[in-house]
């Protein structure tokens, strides 16, 4: 039996689907803003966020 991969597809769909490009450019984390307040862990993806200001 093998295991059917969900939810991957090739790099550039969202110009060919239209689906929306806010995931096109990375964010970038302002370390002097930092208040720690953990919610960049909630909202963002894993890894996003060095783990050393959390």
């Amino acid at each position: 039996m093998s295991i059917q991969l969900g939810g991957v597809c090739q790099p550039g769909t969202t110009r060919v689907n239209k689906t929306g490009g806010w995931r096109t450019f990375r964010p970038v984390f302002d370390y002097d803003k930092c208040i720690k307040c953990k919610l960049c862990e909630l909202l963002c993806p894993d890894m996003a966020v060095l783990p050393m200001i959390l």
